[in-house]
């Protein structure tokens, strides 16, 4: 028997069941212009989100919207066409709330230091 058990690769293999990350939410509310009405982030319905997470989603995205800057906001909340002209701006906002969420949860745990180590992920069932 050659294969070895790496739970590792099993968990990125199945995909399925894997949480959004708040960056890829934050990108997919962008691009379909679920933002340019004004509409609070936790509004926007997805399909990257079970039923099941919804609350967890809620929070999360409550606190995108106390993390980012009026800049960042203004940019989310521009029309779809916009936004695809300036995909690349797009990928590095929503890196950086999701960063700034991870290391905003890192401080209320108390931890000496609160940027966000390697293995932390920016899926919103871990912020939320």
């Amino acid at each position: 028997n050659d294969k070895v058990f790496n739970p590792m690769l099993r968990k990125s293999d199945e995909g399925k069941g894997k949480a959004a990350r708040i960056d890829e939410l934050i990108i997919q509310f962008a691009k379909s212009g679920d933002l340019c009405d004004g509409r609070k982030l936790f509004t926007v319905e997805s399909d990257l989100v079970p039923n099941k997470d919804h609350a967890q989603f809620v929070n999360a995205m409550k606190l995108v919207e106390e993390l980012w800057t009026e800049e960042e906001e203004l940019f989310l909340r521009s029309s779809p066409e916009e936004i695809q002209e300036s995909l690349e701006e797009l990928k590095i906002i929503a890196e950086t709330i999701s960063t700034r969420c991870l290391t905003k949860l890192n401080e209320w745990e108390g931890r000496p230091d609160p940027r966000p180590s390697g293995h932390q992920k920016p899926v919103f069932t871990s912020v939320g």
